[in-house]
């Protein structure tokens, strides 16, 4: 095998984790979107003003917790393999 060949492979690789963790990032987006229009709607303009901040930053915090502990639980699959967490 060429070193062109590994660098081709390598590359393609690395385009398919950019693609994955792009979808990733944009799937995150539209579950917090989602969760801030839903508490949004629940509450007076005053109320939303004030507490939107601290309701998009809890709703973070707890979407990323529940992807750490599907990780660890062997949840997410990378190639048919396990992703290992950090």
């Amino acid at each position: 095998m060429f070193a062109a060949d590994i660098d081709d492979r390598y590359r393609d690789a690395d385009a398919r984790m950019v693609t994955r963790a792009q979808s990733l990032r944009a799937w995150i987006e539209r579950c917090i979107e989602k969760e801030l229009h839903r508490c949004g709607q629940c509450m007076t303009p005053d109320e939303w003003r004030e507490h939107r901040d601290w309701i998009e930053e809890h709703a973070r915090a707890c979407l990323w917790y529940a992807l750490e502990q599907r990780a660890k639980d062997g949840e997410l699959q990378n190639r048919g393999k396990q992703c290992r967490p950090a």
